[in-house]
């Protein structure tokens, strides 16, 4: 919260029975850290909650509260609650407004990404979903919105090469005009693939997907030669060494370059 000079950090937990949890941590005069739960979300399938992502929405041009809440599961289902959270409310339970039903077949949802009145998916069935926020009435307020909104799902997109997708991530503006990338594994290579134009912009061997590993695209200046705004990469996963030690594998890659730099961590 710049405005007031002040540390805001919204957390997420999740428990294995179905049960999300909303806290907001924020500072208080005394230079204190205060945490407080806002809202208590349970899944009504009670299935593990894979992924889940507080979204914010746009409404008449400004930034309005973040008012809603996805949730992915391990049985491939996408659950959508209403949030009208003020700093001021007490611990709630939330109940849901939208169920997708096995949207994602029976595999697990792995990320959920936020993009400009909508957000994406992706989850182990190989397929990126695209979800889009209408709201049905120009009259609601941002509370009533919530009555007088509907989520759909757009389109359905492979994500082949990647078979198995862990992330998806987004650059650019509106939602006709986004680079969408997601990364995943196929067989033990790990890839970065450029949805929208087809194209694969790395591939690393990684170990296979249940290997510890993260990845992270961040946004680079265009490139000279094609003038194109390629993201720059940055993969860590874990490897055995030959007796008991581990390595943490770092790898970087820039359009045009790539540098790799393993770590001996020790005993695992």
């Amino acid at each position: 919260n710049q405005e007031h000079s002040t540390l805001e950090v919204t957390i997420v937990t999740a428990s294995l029975k179905g049960l999300s949890s909303i806290w907001k941590l924020s500072e208080s005069t005394t230079d204190n850290m205060v945490i407080r739960k806002l809202c208590d979300i349970l899944s009504s399938t009670e299935e593990i909650v894979s992924t889940c992502r507080v979204l914010s929405h746009q409404r008449n041009g400004k930034q309005r509260p973040a008012d809603y809440f996805a949730v992915g599961d391990s049985r491939g289902s996408i659950t959508v609650y209403p949030l009208t959270i003020t700093s001021s409310s007490d611990s709630a339970s939330v109940s849901p407004c939208q169920h997708f039903h096995r949207v994602h077949s029976t595999d697990p949802v792995s990320h959920i990404n936020e993009v400009p009145y909508g957000f994406l998916t992706v989850a182990h069935d190989g397929f990126l979903l695209i979800f889009k926020h209408q709201i049905l009435s120009s009259q609601a307020t941002v509370e009533e919105s919530t009555l007088h909104s509907s989520w759909m799902v757009m389109n359905r997109i492979s994500c082949l090469p990647v078979h198995t997708p862990d992330r998806v991530f987004t650059f650019g503006g509106s939602l006709e005009d986004l680079s969408v990338y997601v990364t995943g594994y196929h067989g033990s290579n790990y890839i970065v693939y450029d949805v929208r134009k087809h194209y694969q912009l790395m591939q690393i061997e990684g170990g296979g997907w249940k290997r510890s590993h993260h990845c992270i695209l961040t946004r680079s200046l265009p490139d000279r030669d094609s003038m194109v705004d390629t993201p720059c990469v940055t993969f860590m996963s874990t490897e055995p060494l030959e007796k008991s030690g581990t390595c943490l594998r770092m790898l970087h890659a820039k359009p045009n370059q790539f540098e790799e730099q393993p770590l001996t961590v020790g005993d695992p």
